[in-house]
Parts: structure tokens; sequence; C-alpha cells
């Protein structure tokens, strides 16, 4: 970590000389002179120490800290504004693995800020002229190892820590008082200095309780000090340590409890101090995840590029709110937040008040990035901000698993939800026709925490069936099927819906209108007692006749969102689409359809009614009015069977002989056999579960 940061340090290597022979540790390398390898780590290829590529040259994380830049006035600091220095690179350590393993090579991304915001005005002020204070701050994230990309929020250990944990483990057993600081790998804070002091940068190595903020404050939740510790990437800064015997970090946060503006002395003025230096962070920290996204080679899977981003809960902070498709926070009620005003209530896109170490640490840093164009469009691979495109909701994936694909477009996210069901051809198909973004729907909540609102819309389900009604729909079923089920994603029949296949309750009403509503639905058919199996056969019968079964207490779909569904297209049995509710048309099972050939292209495809979203809906009988669907009874097959089988299998033809032949030929012919067999078994299949009222509807055919 020191080599991420240094200006002109190259290598570092580090030994224990006269260690006794008889106590060689696992992983340490030992020679005849007794000294045993604990780091040995370079930079495989230095950056170099200006860069031009812009034709100019200016500074790199490496010498920022002699740039002057930021302390020249102009007319931009004299109306307020800053005259900052931003710069970022890509750097790769080889370090010895030991024990005669080969090398390993990590690569890391750094960024780095000098003279941002109000901790520039701090330093250039003369009353801390004397405290030479610097406003300096870096991040670093580990994004590969070995050409291999990793997740920054939990990369891979470093090669020595295994001999540093044995070394550590010989001084406890020795009895020696050495004093050994294991690294965490990937993440940490490094680069502290003595308020007032001009002392070299050190990692602080403080237990939380005797920090000022402490790691777990009264309400349970982690100091600023240990969050910046939980980032995914190692943070530096020129952070105001307390004065006394150790090396600790000063506090961050006022007391609560006194007024503003009148908090002085010496442990105010580093707090403040301190508090400014979290938008330099904030500034290195968006360089850092800028240059992520186009230096690397190859360029970052998504995966990776957004586990960078961190998030409230993974540095122990409260989670953001859920918002609404339109990316305002919902409160309590299912509802978005809304303002109370003497004369009416309305709702607002207001940025609600966050924890105050996130307002500090977490939310400067989304407002550095989203300004950015770093999204990339899943239709066009271009760059656009977020505000230019639509997040697609939580488990919906382009290509299914982790780092598939060379060109970054694929992601699952590091924390998805394994009981989403993930629509892939339906994202691919999307993305062509809308600016979607390869982002994780888990950076919603994040970016409207952090007050941008416009940048963290959803697609909804009412903009997918307009967009269905433009264009022509997908020759793949499975496609075709997957985007009718986002575009009745909004719909919520509710649990008390006649279905023979269980599915989870409905989402929550502050979750209609939007496509996760639907994708939230879990796959599986748990198995039930005698009874739920009775009272499953007893809800299909009455779903099939197009009525609630008794007690069942169906709830109301959303009436406006069904009609909306009308010119619709969604497959039919035969492969053609049909626009929905623009015809009449049939719902049936597989065997119905088969029955019935002669009507292929009024049913729709079985595997809608098989899917257990669409499924529930389709037997839900106020769905089936609006849209003229209905079930295609025994008795209608009845009336269709004398254009389904030869004339001598009607009851007409064969009259009252009381045997017919199977097949016109003989009873050896059974290549013609009228009905084939497998028509006959897909009829009794159909109609013996229905009951003898459906049976005794055939009596008059030879069946």
């Amino acid at each position: 970590k020191t080599l991420l940061f240094a200006s002109s340090l190259t290598d570092i290597k580090a030994v224990c000389r006269h260690v006794p022979r008889e106590t060689p540790m696992l992983g340490w390398e030992q020679n005849d002179g007794g000294v045993e390898l604990l780091v040995d780590v370079h930079l495989a290829a230095p950056p170099p120490m200006k860069s031009s590529s812009s034709g100019a040259e200016k500074p790199t994380p490496r010498n920022i800290v002699d740039d002057k830049e930021w302390r020249r006035a102009t007319l931009t600091t004299l109306f307020g504004g800053g005259n900052s220095t931003r710069t970022a690179h890509v750097v790769q350590l080889t370090e010895s693995a030991g024990r005669g393993g080969g090398p390993v090579t990590d690569t890391w991304v750094v960024g780095a800020a000098i003279g941002v915001g109000k901790a520039r005005d701090i330093a250039l002020d003369r009353k801390s002229a004397n405290q030479m204070l610097l406003p300096l701050a870096a991040a670093a994230s580990h994004v590969a190892r070995d050409g291999a990309h990793v997740d920054p929020a939990s990369p891979p250990p470093s090669p020595a820590l295994k001999r540093l944990e044995g070394f550590a483990d010989m001084s406890v057993t020795s009895g020696k008082d050495f004093i050994v600081d294991v690294p965490k790998p990937g993440r940490g804070v490094w680069g502290f200095r003595d308020f007032g002091l001009s002392s070299p940068a050190q990692r602080l190595t403080t237990p939380g309780d005797e920090t000022t903020d402490g790691v777990y404050g009264e309400d349970g939740l982690l100091s600023v000090a240990d969050t910046l510790g939980r980032m995914p990437a190692v943070v530096m800064a020129h952070f105001a340590l307390e004065r006394g015997g150790e090396r600790r970090l000063a506090g961050f946060l006022d007391d609560p409890g006194q007024v503003p503006g009148q908090v002085s002395g010496p442990g105010a003025a580093r707090r403040e101090w301190n508090r400014a230096l979290c938008q330099c962070l904030a500034a290195a920290y968006g360089a850092m995840v800028g240059h992520a996204r186009v230096a690397p080679t190859p360029e970052l899977p998504a995966d990776t590029f957004y586990a960078m981003w961190p998030r409230a809960e993974r540095t122990g902070l409260p989670a953001p709110p859920a918002l609404d498709p339109d990316g305002r926070p919902i409160v309590s009620g299912g509802a978005p937040a809304v303002v109370q005003t003497s004369a009416r209530v309305v709702q607002t896109s207001t940025r609600l008040p966050g924890h105050p170490v996130a307002e500090l640490v977490l939310y400067p840093v989304y407002k550095e990035l989203v300004d950015q164009p770093l999204f990339r469009s899943l239709g066009s691979r271009a760059l656009v901000k977020p505000a230019d495109g639509y997040f697609l909701p939580a488990g919906f994936a382009v290509n299914e698993g982790l780092n598939e694909g060379s060109n970054g477009a694929s992601w699952a996210g590091f924390a998805g939800s394994s009981n989403s069901v993930a629509r892939p051809l339906a994202a691919a198909f999307i993305a062509r026709h809308f600016p979607v973004l390869d982002a994780p729907a888990s950076l919603r909540p994040e970016l409207a925490a952090a007050g941008a609102v416009a940048a963290a819309r959803e697609l909804t389900a009412a903009a997918l069936r307009k967009l269905l009604r433009s264009k022509p729909p997908p020759s793949d079923l499975r496609t075709h099927v997957e985007l009718v089920e986002c575009a009745c994603s909004d719909i919520d029949p509710g649990v008390g819906v006649a279905s023979s296949a269980r599915v989870s309750a409905p989402p929550s009403p502050s979750r209609q209108g939007t496509i996760p509503a639907m994708f939230g639905q879990r796959n599986t058919q748990p198995v039930g007692d005698a009874i739920d199996g009775i009272m499953s056969v007893v809800n299909e019968m009455f779903g099939q006749a197009g009525i609630a079964p008794p007690g069942a207490g169906v709830q109301p779909l959303d009436v406006a969102a069904v009609r909306d569904l009308s010119g619709v297209p969604v497959p039919t049995a035969s492969g053609a689409p049909a626009a929905l509710g623009h015809q009449s048309m049939y719902s049936g099972s597989e065997n119905m359809v088969a029955l019935v050939p002669t009507l292929r292209g009024k049913f729709l495809h079985p595997s809608l009614t098989a899917s257990p979203t669409l499924g529930a809906l389709i037997r839900h009988a106020q769905f089936r009015s609006e849209l003229r669907v209905s079930v295609f009874t025994p008795a209608q097959l009845a009336a269709e069977l004398p254009n389904v089988l030869p004339r001598r299998l009607t009851p007409a033809g064969c009259g009252a002989a009381p045997v017919v032949p199977w097949s016109e030929g003989g009873p050896d012919s059974s290549n013609d056999r009228v009905p084939s067999a497998r028509w006959l078994r897909a009829f009794w299949d159909e109609i013996a579960p229905q009951g003898p009222v459906a049976v005794d509807a055939f009596a008059a055919w030879p069946l």
C-alpha cells in the first residue's frame, strides 16, 4: 500500500534476520544466514512522474504532492470556485509469493486530488500557515490479479499476509514483545499526520474504542474512521491526528448536543480539517473510478467496475430507502415522500437527510461520479451519464454468470439476490430499443440518497408496453414470453387468484408500476399436504370456469394497467403473434391446444399459461374479461370435434354401432389411425380430471 502512493519509492523488501533455524514458519524463505523474507514487492512498471498524453505535462498521483497550481489565485477562486488538481493512473505491483511460488502481479487504479473545496481554503489561511497543512487525498482500488479481475470490495489477500501472520504467531509463542500489524487486503486507511506537525505519512493502527468518534457509536453504526476503512479501496489523506502518546485519528463530527458555531479549540479545528479533507477524498475517489472506466486494458467488466462504488450497507451504514420508478424515496405506507403544506400534500423529489457519516463520506463520492459519463449503454455501448438512461431491475442480467464476455457488457452483481428471476433474453431485446444502463439496480438508492434523483430512474412496465405495441415482436418464443411477463409486472393479481401452480405473495403497492414487481416472483412450487392438494384441484376447476373459488377473496387488478395491455402482441399456439384484446382468444393447456389444431391461431401459447406469473393473471376472471380471453371449456371442445375428427367417427357417422374401426384401412393399418394414440392420450389427460360431467359431454363419441 505504501508503493501505491509513494512519489519515488519503487520497491520494498523486508526480512527478519537471525531467526532460529528450528522455528521456520509456513511460507517463509530461509537461507543459511538465518534470514526470513517477510515482504518483497516492487512496481512492475513504474508509471511516469509526468503525464503528457494531452500534449501538456500534468501531475500524476506519484508527484501530485509537488503540485503548486492549487495555491494560485485565479478569477475562478475569487468568485468561490476551485483551483484543484485531480489525476489518476494504473499501477502494477509484483510481489514474491515465497516458497518457490511464482510472482503475483496485482493491478491497481490510483486516483489523487489536491486543493479541493474547503480544505484548500483552510490550508491557505494565514492562521494555519505555520501548520503546513496539505489538502491532499488519494484512493487506490485493486481490480485484477495476474490478469484475472477481482472484486474490489473483497480482494484476495497479499502473498505476504501468510508470512506476516506466521511472524505474529511466532512473536506470541516466543514471548518477544513484537508489534505486528497484519494489513487488510485491498482496503484500509493510510497516510495520517499530526495536526500542526510536519511528520511523514503513516498508517493508523488504533482500536476503534479509542478514536474520537468510536468504531461503534451510540446508534450502533460505524464511525467515519471505520467507514473509510471499509471502503472498496485503500484511501490516503493528510488527516489530523489527536495529540498524545499514541497516533490516533482525530474526530470528524462535532457533538450533536453542542450549538453550531460555538465549538472552538484545537479539537474543533482538527475535526473541521478532517471533514474538509473528505471532500478532497471524494474528488480523488471520483478520479480513480473515472480512470478505471477507460484506462485498464482489457476493459473492466461491469461487475468489477461497479464493485468499486461504495455501498452504504457494506460500509456499516444504514441502507438508503427503496425508490419508486422515478427515483423518489418510498417512505412508510408504500408511497413516495411527500411534503405537507397548509393547502395540499404534494410529492417531492427532495433528498431525505441521511446518516451523518454517509453525508460526509459516501454522498460526496456519488456527487462526483454522477456527473461523469461512466455508465455504458447496453444498446449502443457508448458511455453515458446515469440521467441519460434507465436502470434495469434487480436480478436482470444480459449474460448469466460473472465476468462473462470480453466487452464488459455482462453483469450479475456481486450482491445479486438468488431469489430473483433473471430474464436475459428480454434484457437484450429491451437494450436494443431503450437506453438502458449496464449498472446493477443496487446503485439506484445510493444515487438517489446522494441527491441524484433524476439519475435513478427505472424502466417501467408501461414504457415497455408502449414499445411492444410499436415494434415487431421477437421471433424467439422464450424472448417473447419474457417480454410479456415484464409488460404485466404492474398488474399484481394478488394471493387469492385461483392457481394450481403456487406463486409467492404479490409485490407491495409501492412496487406497482415497476418491472421488478414481476422479477421478484419466486419460481418454486412447494409440496403441500393432502388438504392443500384437494383445494388446489378445486380452485383450478373454478378458475377454468372463469369464476373465483369460494372464499378466495380475489384481489382486484389494476384495471388501467390491464387495459393498457390491449394491442400488445402475444405469441399464439400457431406461432404467429396476435394483438391482445383486439380479438377473442382462448386459454388452455398444451393438451387442449393439441386437441383442436384448427383453432391454434386463437389460443394463447401454452408457454404463457405455464408461466407462474402470467398463468396467475390468465386465470383471473377480471383479466380475461378486459382482454377478451376465455377458457376453452369441454363443451366448446365437443362442438369443435366435428371439424377435427373424420365424419365416420362423429355420432351421426357411426350411428348405433357398438364398435368402430380405428383406421379406414382395417385393424392392422396403425399408421393412418385417426385420431392418433397421442391425441387420445391428450384427450383423456385433459377431460378425465374434470369429472363425470365433462366426460358425459362426449358420451356419443367413440373415444
